[in-house]
């Protein structure tokens, strides 16, 4: 991984971190670039606005669910459910409703977090 990619991906683990610990309202460039031990120039290079790396954030973290292949309809069920209990047990709720909060405040998140 290259020394750009390395970064991105720091400041990608750094957004969840900020907007976890602090939900939307603590929700900035600044805070990330200090959490990702990064500059606000390099946040700026790969993310126009706090909103675009808040949503590329949560869609390079939460992806759906791979389709389980067991054999047999019950047993894809009760896998589907175990992988939707293990995403509920995490830090999913409180970046989702942060995540909704954020795009409550912002039209243009909101758009966005539709197209999601």
């Amino acid at each position: 991984m290259g020394r750009g990619a390395a970064a991105r991906a720091r400041v990608l683990t750094a957004a969840l971190e900020v907007l976890a610990a602090t939900g939307s309202a603590g929700f900035s460039v600044e805070a990330v670039a200090r959490q990702a031990g990064a500059s606000k120039a390099t946040v700026y290079r790969h993310w126009s606005s706090a909103g675009d790396l808040l949503v590329d954030a949560m869609d390079q973290t939460f992806r759906p669910f791979p389709v389980p292949v067991t054999g047999g309809l019950e047993t894809d069920l009760i896998a589907l459910l175990e992988q939707q209990l293990t995403m509920l047990d995490g830090r999913f709720p409180r970046l989702m409703a942060a995540f909704i909060d954020a795009a409550e405040r912002d039209p243009e998140l909101a758009a966005r977090h539709a197209d999601l």
